[in-house]
């Protein structure tokens, strides 16, 4: 499968499976590349939505709850993928690299969307 360039195609909920396949075919470079730029382009997202002023987040309610999914999706398949005892050492590694900035980052953006509720 070859994948279109990111600036063609939008990054968004619906590029999960196709990382997840990528990762399901041992595709291990394309797919942690599509789960990073996914990772990356979400967390921007979210950083974004955050930062506004009060009174207009409340408007922004259902991006942040896709952008929590997405990252929840991601966190889950590297959770998966970690456990898989044939993965090479770097590709563990950057797995593992992934997790330490996804899961601190999903913790504190659930936090302050449960806060501004």
């Amino acid at each position: 499968m070859k994948f279109s360039q990111k600036n063609k195609v939008p990054y968004n909920y619906f590029v999960v499976p196709l990382a997840q396949a990528y990762l399901e075919a041992k595709a291990y470079d394309k797919g942690l590349a599509v789960v990073e730029d996914l990772l990356n382009l979400t967390l921007e997202k979210l950083n974004y939505f955050f930062s506004l002023k009060p009174s207009l987040q409340a408007y922004t309610s259902i991006d942040k709850q896709q952008n929590l999914f997405v990252i929840q999706e991601l966190i889950s398949t590297l959770e998966t993928l970690s456990k898989d005892t044939t993965l090479n050492a770097s590709t563990k590694d950057k797995v593992n690299k992934l997790l330490n900035t996804a899961k601190p980052k999903f913790d504190e953006y659930v936090q302050k969307f449960f806060a501004t509720l």
